[in-house]
């Protein structure tokens, strides 16, 4: 065997140990974009079960979270109504900022999601309006998405 034969084997001997190296790698990242995408759908699905039991320490709220039912002034469940409505759209503050942590399918879950707490609940879109300093031009954005 001459030199040329040992350098010619050599170079794809390196071809192929680089190329295994590089499917090694794009393997491994993509197994950290899913544990990542995981782990934030289980973050998000954990705080959505914690807002549910807020809600449910008070059933008679219900109403103005899934069926449209407009809190007034003389409610007598009014300001659960209005700390409730600041947790919901803080979560939904959180959900839109885990967006990048996403893939496009689980967006449009979520996305469909805070569109359709927005639409359910006025209370949830008062509270965001009155304090719309306090949140992302995205949630903003989301908020009057089919109204």
């Amino acid at each position: 065997m001459n030199w040329t034969a040992v350098e010619a084997i050599g170079v794809w001997a390196t071809a192929a140990i680089a190329l295994g190296g590089a499917i090694f790698v794009w393997r491994q990242l993509q197994q950290v974009e899913r544990t990542i995408r995981g782990d934030t759908h289980e973050r998000l699905t954990t705080e959505s079960f914690e807002v549910l039991k807020f809600l449910a320490s008070d059933p008679e709220s219900y109403p103005y979270f899934y069926e449209r039912k407009t809190p007034n002034e003389d409610d007598p469940h009014r300001h659960f109504i209005l700390y409730a409505a600041e947790m919901i759209t803080n979560y939904l503050e959180h959900v839109v900022s885990q967006k990048d942590d996403m893939s496009a399918a689980d967006w449009r879950v979520w996305e469909r999601v805070i569109i359709d707490t927005f639409q359910k609940s006025p209370a949830v879109r008062d509270h965001l309006r009155s304090l719309q300093d306090w949140y992302s031009a995205e949630l903003l954005r989301l908020s009057t998405q089919n109204l």
